[in-house]
């Protein structure tokens, strides 16, 4: 819901600003396209086959963008057994940050021509800050921990991490891909690649694999929770994610989620399965929200700056 309401807000904004450079493009491609039917340029069946031809050349971004999606998915639901619901959510939010630090480092290489503005960079820098803050409360407890509480622990912080630095990149290339891609191509083939990777991880680190535990979740009891967790997170969550990612950054995208760290511990908390976050951890992820909030403030400004030069100069 959060991503949607963000993209809808960004979308109504864009429009509005590139309503009169639009409407000369459309002056312009008119009589090309007007040409183009004449004289029997344009072909169905042509623009068909290099569409499969560059979805061809795209199976191993695929595959890299599904593989990153299964080892996400597998990484998150293995800290929740090695550290706090708390920190496996507020390290697996860190996809932001990780975002903007690899565009200044893609920036340094020369690879783009692009870089995240100062008020992004101060963002996180805030973010990372905030992240080690986290990191004071592992291993602490209080006396009132009930059994199926998990404490805070530096390996499952780690394997939260992972999670986020896979899913950042699991956004960036479906950023890449979905400007051309359908939505059904893209999706199917990265949940079927994401489903592969985290059923052969879950058989290599999985304490007594068996196909009773890949089946498991067809019982009487998991069946519900299963059709829930398929139609609520599943569609509803990550499908709508890749069709909003044509229209919006992976950096917005990630920064959205970030209300899971917050939702998610209470409901934790309520239904009993964590308990009251200690002190740095409520400092270091108030701290580390700020700087997410703050990237994506900077990466607004910026956009509207260069959306501003892109209408200067095409007005001129």
């Amino acid at each position: 819901i959060v991503p949607f309401t963000i993209t809808i807000r960004g979308l109504k904004k864009k429009n509005e600003e590139r309503e009169v450079v639009e409407h000369w493009k459309t002056e312009g491609t008119a009589l090309v396209e007007e040409e183009e039917v004449e004289t029997g340029v344009v072909d169905e069946d042509q623009e068909d086959v290099k569409m499969w031809q560059q979805i061809t050349k795209a199976i191993p971004l695929l595959i890299l963008s599904g593989f990153c999606l299964g080892v996400h998915f597998t990484a998150w639901v293995y800290s929740l057994r090695m550290t706090s619901l708390t920190h496996s959510l507020l390290w697996v939010s860190m996809a932001p940050v990780l975002i903007n630090g690899c565009t200044w480092i893609a920036f340094l290489a020369c690879l783009t021509k692009t870089h995240p503005s100062l008020l992004e960079s101060v963002g996180t820098i805030v973010g990372l800050s905030g992240a080690m803050i986290i990191l004071l409360d592992v291993g602490k407890g209080t006396k009132s921990s009930k059994a199926g509480y998990h404490h805070a622990t530096f390996e499952g912080d780690m394997v939260a991490f992972l999670g986020s630095a896979t899913v950042a990149v699991y956004l960036v290339i479906g950023q890449h891909l979905r400007r051309w891609m359908p939505l059904w191509i893209y999706t199917f083939t990265i949940i079927f690649v994401a489903y592969s990777t985290s059923l052969s991880l879950s058989f290599l680190l999985g304490e007594n694999p068996s196909l009773s535990m890949v089946f498991g979740f067809l019982r009487q009891p998991y069946l519900p929770y299963a059709l829930y967790l398929g139609a609520g997170p599943g569609l509803g969550g990550h499908v709508m994610i890749n069709f909003l990612i044509k229209f919006v950054s992976p950096l917005t995208i990630s920064t959205a989620m970030t209300s899971e760290p917050f939702i998610g511990s209470i409901l934790g908390y309520v239904v009993g399965l964590q308990e009251v976050p200690q002190f740095f951890t409520w400092l270091g992820g108030a701290i580390l929200l700020l700087g997410l909030y703050i990237i994506v403030n900077g990466e607004e400004q910026r956009n509207d700056r260069e959306e501003q030069q892109t209408s200067t100069e095409a007005l001129s």
